[in-house]
């Protein structure tokens, strides 16, 4: 079973929902500067459910999501010298609002 959770008002679903309609592919890829080490997972939630609302959709499905670092410079046990970079991605997508409210008694 897929997890599931809610995020600012919009479903995400780290898997298949059959009932879900696709409305299309949604992206984050964050930019490789010393401000992305501060970055954080809600960033790239963030960033990806901004498509999701322009796309008209209530959920976020298969998301899923990882972060890289690259080593730069001579020194590379040197924090300053990494940077780090988060990965997001999923499908926006439409929910039936029967299993909406599934979903949200769930949370209650």
């Amino acid at each position: 079973m897929a997890r599931i959770s809610i995020y600012k008002g919009i479903i995400v679903v780290e898997g298949r929902e059959p009932s879900a309609k696709i409305l299309g592919e949604v992206v984050y890829k964050s930019k490789c500067s010393l401000s992305t080490q501060f970055e954080s997972l809600d960033c790239v939630k963030d960033q990806l459910l901004e498509q999701v609302i322009s796309l008209g959709g209530n959920a976020i499905i298969e998301f899923n999501y990882r972060q890289e670092t690259s080593i730069l410079g001579k020194f590379p046990l040197d924090k300053f010298h990494q940077k780090l970079r988060w990965y997001g991605s999923g499908k926006a997508a439409i929910l039936p609002e029967i299993r909406v409210q599934e979903i949200l008694e769930r949370f209650d």
